[in-house]
């Protein structure tokens, strides 16, 4: 996905699911779109089985949550520590997460030992439309933050601004 909007030839629809640029922000993308599709398919493949099509929404919330608080957090901590920034850092950094994510979904579908009462599922799942929405919202309109600038290009959001 990380090379899909250039290959579109920078579609402003392709740009909404995917990368526009090298911000942090964007890169965040990259962990909710999958996560989505994850749960897609857990309600698609296991729903009948385990009867837990809310849950599970409620699971991949706390994944991407969590995922993109790591990935923020680790990403400006190295930055911090040795004052550059490092492609394979932020590769490992990606997949390390990803992994991290995929884990917790994984021991909590398990387990089912997270005991969620209906206010936090209904928060849960509305968190992830509104997540979705913000992703848009920032991508046309991102704020001047140094999470949504492109260290490359010194811009911002899918029109660079």
């Amino acid at each position: 996905m990380h090379f899909l909007y250039e290959f579109s030839n920078r579609s402003f629809i392709i740009g909404l699911f995917t990368p526009v640029n090298e911000s942090v922000w964007e890169h965040l993308k990259l962990v909710y779109f999958p996560f989505i599709f994850l749960g897609i398919l857990l309600n698609i493949f296991f729903y009948k089985n385990y009867n837990f099509n809310l849950k599970v929404w409620d699971y991949i919330s706390i994944s991407i949550l969590r995922i993109s608080i790591f990935i923020i957090i680790f990403h400006y901590l190295y930055g911090l520590f040795f004052n550059d920034s490092s492609i394979i850092y932020d590769i490992i950094l990606y997949y390390t997460s990803m992994l991290y994510g995929f884990k917790i979904v994984y021991n909590i579908f398990k387990k089912n030992n997270i005991i969620l009462n209906v206010k936090s599922i209904n928060f849960h799942t509305l968190s992830l439309f509104i997540f979705f929405i913000v992703f848009i919202i920032f991508n046309i309109y991102p704020p001047k933050l140094n999470l949504f600038r492109d260290p490359i290009s010194n811009t911002y959001g899918i029109f660079m601004l």
